[in-house]
């Protein structure tokens, strides 16, 4: 008797946890022509490969719904998910930031746009955050490596810039 109960108490304590600390968002697969239909743009970087689309349902900062296009792709050998969504200064990663374990800024100038990209290791991932006008973007890459993790960030940008507009560019932030 005294095993059941333990076990019992054991597989409620496991549902507790997985109920309380499951996400708050909820990802459904979409393809790209409904990012359009959703008033969302979003490319993945020229040669990536094995593209899913998703839209990412969330809360945003004041606590409205918030829709944000995703994308996972495989880019230069490495797997990436980028995300993009009409609010300025959002992180839409799905990644805390104040458990990352550095971070490295560099500036992003982009046209009319000034911005910086942050570049955090979060939970052994790279994870960058950067914003262009009123869209923010995130890109996490598994990869060990911060200058790959930049440089498929910096090229996700690319891919995003306003059509007349000019490619990013980065220097290392002071």
């Amino acid at each position: 008797m005294k095993k059941t109960i333990i076990a019992l108490l054991l597989v409620c304590a496991l549902a507790f946890c997985f109920c309380a600390c499951g996400k708050k968002e909820k990802v459904k697969t979409y393809s790209k022509e409904d990012f359009a239909a959703l008033g969302i743009s979003l490319e993945a970087p020229e040669g990536a490969e094995n593209l899913e689309y998703a839209v990412v349902e969330s809360k945003a900062a004041n606590n409205e719904d918030l829709n944000i296009a995703q994308i996972s792709f495989d880019y230069n050998g490495v797997k990436c998910i980028l995300r993009g969504a009409n609010v300025g200064e959002h992180n839409v990663s799905g990644y805390e930031e104040n458990k990352a374990a550095n971070e490295e800024q560099y500036d992003l100038n982009v046209g009319d746009y000034s911005s910086q990209i942050r570049v955090m290791q979060i939970d052994g991932k790279y994870v960058s955050i950067w914003t262009l006008g009123e869209h923010s973007y995130s890109l996490s890459a598994e990869t060990d490596d911060s200058v790959t993790a930049t440089s498929c960030a910096m090229d996700a940008a690319n891919a995003n810039v306003p059509a007349a507009e000019t490619p990013a560019t980065t220097a290392a932030a002071e």
